[in-house]
């Protein structure tokens, strides 16, 4: 997961199975969280993540403490250009996760 969106019920509708329930097929996973994401609730992508793991879940977290959510992305869909964009953070997350499924594929 790179940067994944994670949001609580909004008037009482669940968006995210995950937030209520632990994760119904237990993978090894890598979430990528930024640290400053001020599009998802990063907070609550750490609780369902750590819950999980406390679960027996095979869940890795790496967390990249000034990125923001688009921090991995140079350009939007019309070529723009995101101010949160970090190559060298960019670039880390890439190799942790080739490296990661990598480990996955031997």
């Amino acid at each position: 997961l790179l940067a994944p969106w994670c949001s609580d019920d909004v008037m009482g509708f669940n968006l995210i199975a995950s937030v209520h329930a632990d994760f119904a097929v237990q993978v090894p996973l890598l979430a990528v969280l930024p640290g400053a994401d001020k599009v998802s609730d990063v907070a609550l992508c750490r609780q369902i993540l750590e819950r999980n793991i406390v679960a027996g879940a095979p869940v890795h977290i790496q967390e990249y403490p000034g990125a923001g959510h688009t921090f991995a992305q140079p350009v939007d869909d019309y070529g723009n250009p995101f101010g949160d964009y970090d190559a060298s953070v960019a670039a880390d997350a890439e190799d942790r996760i080739f490296r990661f499924l990598g480990g996955r594929l031997d």
